[in-house]
């Protein structure tokens, strides 16, 4: 199967029992599952493990999908399911405590003062708490909009939602994280 081919006939063709053709479509995709899974995770020792289960999914999924022309959209479907799952299996690992203190005293410069490193602090604590009182949906709609650029025809697709409905989930999601971290609604040109 040629690289070049539409996704609907590597989707065809895979489905059918063709590795090549699935081949590349994980060799076109790998990137884009890998950034999602890294940003929703939060984990990115489970970043690998997670995009693996994902191409095994949808490996063995393939045969059920009924168009193939939305395998973009199913496949970012399949993502999010597994990072769900990757969710509830790892709910009851223990964390330790201080591992937020560690990862936060490495943002501020070298030049940054006392004040400046404990606001920071005290920010990534607020958008971490507030983003954590988010529904999933909510968190990835966000996620996928800041982190990858996505508009609302792509979240609609990933959600399995319309683009309008999109639009506003990701209007609600930011109102609701604005409010949990107590946020101005444009807070110096930074958009969340």
């Amino acid at each position: 199967m040629r690289s070049n081919a539409s996704d609907a006939d590597l989707a065809s063709a895979a489905a059918a029992g063709d590795d090549a053709a699935f081949n590349v479509l994980h060799l076109r995709y790998e990137s884009l599952v890998r950034s999602v899974v890294r940003a929703e995770a939060r984990g990115h020792r489970d970043t690998d493990d997670i995009t693996q289960e994902v191409f095994a999914r949808a490996w063995t999924k393939l045969p059920g999908l009924r168009d193939s022309a939305l395998f973009r959209p199913w496949l970012l479907q399949i993502t999010r399911r597994a990072i769900v799952d990757h969710y509830r299996h790892h709910a009851r690992r223990p964390t330790l405590e201080n591992d937020d203190d560690l990862a936060l005293g490495a943002l501020p410069s070298a030049t940054a003062g006392p004040d400046e490193i404990t606001e920071l602090r005290d920010l990534a604590r607020s958008v971490k708490s507030g983003i954590g009182g988010l529904s999933k949906r909510d968190a990835t709609a966000l996620s996928l909009a800041v982190h990858f650029g996505f508009g609302p025809t792509e979240i609609g697709e990933a959600l399995s939602i319309s683009p309008g409905n999109a639009k506003v989930v990701l209007h609600r999601a930011r109102k609701r994280l604005r409010d949990a971290i107590e946020l101005p609604h444009d807070t110096e040109g930074v958009a969340i």
